[in-house]
């Protein structure tokens, strides 16, 4: 689902979303009740697909669309929300706004719940500034989740990338919080076509995942091997050859 695809819903002009633009894009927003979408040029990936929508909001209170978007510039300490989208669009022109002018509450909860509905449908999640009303969803529980989909790995950029958290210091915070947690195992690896950098794995019950670290998959090995050696008092070497031969004896009565 893109925003180019929302024109059926009236939503074609598009303007400016960042802090320099303001006052143009106020001006521009009505007083009524309406529906509006954040994009950002380039698309996110999602769990399907890609999509340029970041957001879908709507306003239905005394001040309309131009009272909701001006709260996105100022704020308050409890809008986490409009702090994270504020610090995003800081030092970026990537984001636009468009909306839909509603006749009323109703029209316009209609019309944001069709949206969600449809981007939920065709990318298996909420755009990545949505969350669930009433959800205790948090940062670090997207990011959990993100990781735990990925087995085999993502650096702190890609996560910026995929869940728009931004800065890319809060994404560094939350992984190195998560590794102390004992939640997820960073390490520094060299992907096929990319330089060497830190990334983040999952570990799930007390081990990485499959598909995790290579080096985390050794240690878990070499755990796994010394508790068989304290509790057969048989050595590595001893216990590997047994291994070696019953795996030998099942392949062969396998083919025969």
């Amino acid at each position: 689902m893109h925003s180019f695809e929302l024109h059926p819903s009236k939503m074609t002009d598009w303007h400016p979303f960042s802090p320099s633009r303001e006052a143009h894009l106020l001006a521009a927003l009505p007083r009524t009740a309406g529906v509006f979408v954040i994009r950002r040029e380039t698309p996110y990936p999602r769990e399907r697909g890609v999509s340029d929508i970041a957001y879908v909001g709507s306003s239905a209170s005394s001040t309309g669309l131009k009272g909701r978007i001006r709260q996105y510039f100022h704020p308050g300490p409890t809008q986490s929300t409009h702090q994270n989208a504020l610090a995003m669009i800081a030092d970026s022109n990537e984001f636009e706004l468009g909306f839909a002018e509603c006749q009323d509450a109703a029209t316009t909860r209609s019309l944001k719940q069709a949206l969600l509905s449809r981007y939920s449908i065709e990318h298996g999640e909420l755009p990545p500034w949505n969350r669930r009303r009433g959800s205790s969803t948090t940062n670090t529980h997207t990011v959990l989740e993100l990781i735990r989909k990925h087995p085999e790995g993502l650096d702190d950029d890609e996560i910026t990338e995929m869940t728009g958290i931004r800065p890319r210091q809060q994404i560094y915070q939350i992984c190195t919080r998560l590794e102390g947690g004992g939640q997820v195992c960073r390490e520094s690896i060299e992907k096929p076509g990319k330089r060497k950098k830190i990334h983040n794995f999952p570990i799930e019950a007390g081990r990485v995942a499959t598909g995790g670290s290579p080096k985390s998959r050794q240690r878990t090995w070499q755990k796994r091997l010394g508790a068989l050696v304290a509790a057969t008092g048989k050595g590595e070497d001893e216990l590997l050859d047994q291994a070696l031969q019953d795996l030998a004896i099942k392949v062969l009565e396998a083919q025969g």
